[in-house]
């Protein structure tokens, strides 16, 4: 029983002495606080929806110019049902996120996203679905993203569905 006391005794100071030196010398790690640049809060109005609900800045009341666009619809026919149908589209783009960030024209935060195809505003959140209840509501959407191998794909491509082969994309040209 003593000689367990003792090996856990030594082994817990062991533990204790490199814990200890590992924060001696570790003096130059970095925090993720310190290296961010410094963001004030809350100088920016909420969006609305449309153009005519971009932000303001709190200020001065100049326009910032973030908003939700709404998406699209366009009333079908569907096996004998009207149906809403939205054409969404997923792509890349960049958009100035807060006026404290460096920004340079055309080259904001880099966002992957969907957007509206029939009027292609890219802006966060996508389109607003604007549903009403008791009517269907489809979606189709289109992959807008850069062409990549599989093993570099951000989002995932299902190969059981039709049309999901890496093969079958690069046939169609997508």
């Amino acid at each position: 029983m003593r000689e367990i006391k003792r090996k856990l005794m030594n082994n817990g100071t062991m533990i204790g002495f490199l814990l200890a030196l590992s924060l001696l010398l570790c003096v130059n790690s970095a925090f993720s606080f310190s290296q961010s640049p410094i963001i004030n809060k809350f100088v920016t109005t909420l969006p609305g929806l449309g153009p005519a609900g971009a932000n303001k800045l709190v200020a001065d009341q100049s326009v910032f110019g973030q908003y939700l666009p709404l998406a699209t619809k366009k009333s079908v026919l569907f096996r004998d049902v009207m149906v809403d149908k939205y054409t969404l589209g997923v792509g890349e783009f960049q958009e100035r996120m807060h006026p404290d960030l460096p920004y340079l024209a055309g080259k904001g935060t880099h966002f992957l996203g969907y957007y509206d195809l029939i009027n292609p505003d890219h802006k966060y959140l996508a389109g607003v679905i604007v549903a009403k209840r008791g009517t269907p509501v489809m979606l189709s959407v289109q992959n807008n993203l850069p062409n990549q191998l599989p093993s570099q794909q951000i989002i995932p491509i299902d190969p059981h569905g039709l049309g999901g082969r890496y093969d079958d994309r690069r046939r169609s040209g997508a």
